[in-house]
């Protein structure tokens, strides 16, 4: 369950309760990543420049993979190559972020990463640290549920239109 932590053995049939107050539970595959925006919003154009929160679900030897696509949401301007394809992957307790082929979004909006969500860290790791594209690493503020097996890391400071890495 991506929003408890919470993880399932499969194949397998979950029965769980869902009502108004807990919402219904979203499962997400071991070995993804999955790109989200998080505020809440009337409609799609007005999320363009929100922070993007990654949840990473490790599968049993500890890796991940997932792309992200953005572009204006709008246009036919992606024909053109005005758009943004990055591939994600994690292995090793290290997450990166790099480019896909020639893409180069002109959108205007440079969105951050906001915060990174792993399921399924057996341990806390010592650290974390971020590096952008072309930059130094530098220390990120995080959290580890150890019943869980969650670790957050919140503001780790990299662009979502650049290649990046963070080591745990």
């Amino acid at each position: 369950d991506a929003g408890g932590g919470l993880s399932t053995a499969g194949p397998a049939t979950v029965s769980v309760a869902a009502d108004i107050n807990t919402g219904v539970p979203v499962y997400q595959r071991g070995g993804s990543i999955v790109p989200t925006r998080e505020r809440a919003r009337r409609g799609t154009a007005s999320m363009l420049a929100d922070p993007f929160t990654l949840h990473v679900a490790l599968d049993a030897e500890g890796n991940a993979a997932g792309e992200l696509y953005n572009d204006d949401g709008d246009s036919m301007n992606y024909a053109e190559g005005d758009y943004d394809h990055f591939s994600l992957s994690m292995s090793a307790r290290s997450l990166s972020s790099s480019r896909v082929g020639q893409s180069a979004y002109k959108g205007g909006h440079v969105t951050r990463l906001e915060r990174v969500v792993v399921y399924g860290l057996p341990a806390a790791p010592a650290a974390v640290s971020c590096t952008p594209e072309g930059g130094a690493a530098s220390p990120a503020e995080f959290t580890y549920d150890k019943d869980a097996k969650v670790l957050v890391i919140r503001n780790p400071g990299v662009a979502m239109n650049k290649g990046w890495s963070i080591s745990m």
